[in-house]
């Protein structure tokens, strides 16, 4: 969050040697790349219609703007928590605490799901329950074991 998206790539032209144009479809290529987990879209869904669901991630505007239009990532949750937005990154649950807070939600209560273990072993001191992601099928039933109803 100390840059903006824009500021990054010229820095990235002007170290490089690789002009501002080459570069634009390239940043696209990259941004665009990633795809939603199979499944997780329909138990979002599912689960939202119960639960507060919020995301909690590390990438940067662009790649959160791009991967919008692409594939409508923002309309899944009810919230939406970036490390540029809080100027803390994973893995430190600070970025996690600050979420919790603006949500005004106690950390206790909440199951927080990432691919990243050391983000989840930090998420733990906080009290929350955690689970480390694999696919949709693994969440799905992990969650039934902490009680939640999909």
């Amino acid at each position: 969050g100390k840059i903006t998206d824009s500021e990054y790539w010229n820095r990235v032209s002007k170290q490089s040697g690789v002009p501002k144009k080459q570069l634009k479809g390239f940043r696209y290529a990259l941004y665009s790349f990633s795809k939603p987990q199979a499944g997780m879209k329909e138990l979002v869904r599912k689960i939202k219609k119960k639960y507060r669901v919020a995301v909690i991630s590390s990438h940067v505007t662009g790649w959160v703007s791009i991967q919008d239009k692409i594939h409508g990532v923002s309309k899944e949750f009810h919230e939406q928590h970036f490390s540029y937005d809080y100027g803390v990154d994973k893995p430190d649950a600070e970025l996690f605490i600050r979420a919790a807070r603006k949500m005004k939600v106690n950390p206790k209560d909440c199951i927080v799901v990432d691919d990243m273990e050391k983000f989840l072993d930090s998420v733990k001191k906080t009290g929350a329950r955690t689970i480390l992601f694999k696919n949709a099928k693994q969440i799905k039933s992990e969650l039934r074991k902490h009680g939640v109803k999909i």
